[in-house]
This record gives structure tokens, C-alpha cells and sequence, in this order.
């Protein structure tokens, strides 16, 4: 995903300075996670569909966690995870990656969460085999757009794969 040449992602996460540099942030995110979600609206079709949920709502519902603050804390989770990313945010392509980065993850988590709340059976597949990739050192990797379970061992898929 591309940025207008306007938008400064590298400034909007290190050093956010104002209310409508946040508001600006929330954007971009907004539309990081609208683009996610429209190359991978196969996945959850079933469920927007059937909730009468529109892409946009389930974009937003994600990537709400990414700024609000808990009791605890006064910053907003998405700047304090740029700001001890590693190794550190330098360039705009940089920061541009860690956005689509972290609204990747939290877009999975959350389509995660929708399929377990809208299937029963989806759940109980997917805590077994969360269960077994912990117990028998397993981890996911991504490979052409789709993630894989491999050995802890291996760090990149070469050559044929079974879909």
C-alpha cells in the first residue's frame, strides 16, 4: 500500500505532536487495514456477510486496540510499539512497513477472533492447532501471501509446498 506523498508515516509515529497528527495516524491506519482487508476479503466473507457487517466497520473494530490507551499508560499502543521497534524506524519505507506490519497482525487476530465467534467448530479446530504447533515446535511462517507450519528450525520455505 502506498501513501500520498503528503503523509509522513515516519513523523506520525515517532513523534505525534498534536491531536490531528493522531487523527492522521488513525487514517492512514484506517486505510492500511481497508486495503488488508479488501485483498483478503475471501477469508471472512461468510462472516460480514452474515452479520451485515461492511468492510469498513470490520477495519475499524481491528485496528481500534492499536490507539487506545489502557488505565495505565498515556500513550497510545501503536506510537510506544513504533518507538521500541527494532531495529529502529529510520526512513519513511521503514515506517511504512512496520504500519502494514503491525495492522497485518492485528487484522489476523481479529479475523481470528470473528471465525471463532461465528463458528463453534472453526474454534475448536483452530485452539487444536494452536495447542500442537506450541507443544511440538512448530511455528508459522508466511510464504506467497499464506502462512505455513513449519519446524522451529526452518526459517524460509523452498520449493514445493502442499495447499
Amino acid at each position: 500500500m502506498t501513501m500520498g506523498k503528503n503523509v509522513e508515516i515516519l513523523r506520525l509515529l515517532c513523534e505525534p505532536v498534536d491531536q490531528a497528527a493522531i487523527n492522521q495516524l488513525i487514517e492512514q491506519t484506517f486505510k492500511a487495514a481497508l486495503s488488508y482487508l479488501h485483498y483478503n476479503h475471501k477469508k471472512i466473507s461468510k462472516i460480514y456477510i452474515g452479520e451485515e457487517l461492511s468492510l469498513e466497520e470490520v477495519a475499524i473494530s481491528a485496528i481500534t486496540p492499536l490507539f487506545c490507551k489502557d488505565s495505565q499508560e498515556h500513550s497510545i499502543p501503536i506510537i510506544k510499539e513504533a518507538q521500541s521497534w527494532q531495529p529502529p524506524l529510520r526512513t519513511e519505507n521503514e515506517a511504512l512497513f512496520f504500519l502494514n506490519s503491525v495492522v497485518g497482525r492485528r487484522l489476523e487476530q481479529h479475523i481470528s477472533y470473528m471465525l471463532k465467534e461465528h463458528d463453534p467448530f472453526f474454534a475448536k479446530i483452530l485452539d487444536s492447532v494452536n495447542y500442537l504447533i506450541k507443544k511440538n515446535s512448530y511455528k508459522r511462517i508466511s510464504y506467497m501471501g499464506r502462512k505455513y507450519i513449519v519446524n522451529n528450525n526452518c526459517d524460509k520455505i523452498n520449493g514445493k509446498v502442499i495447499d
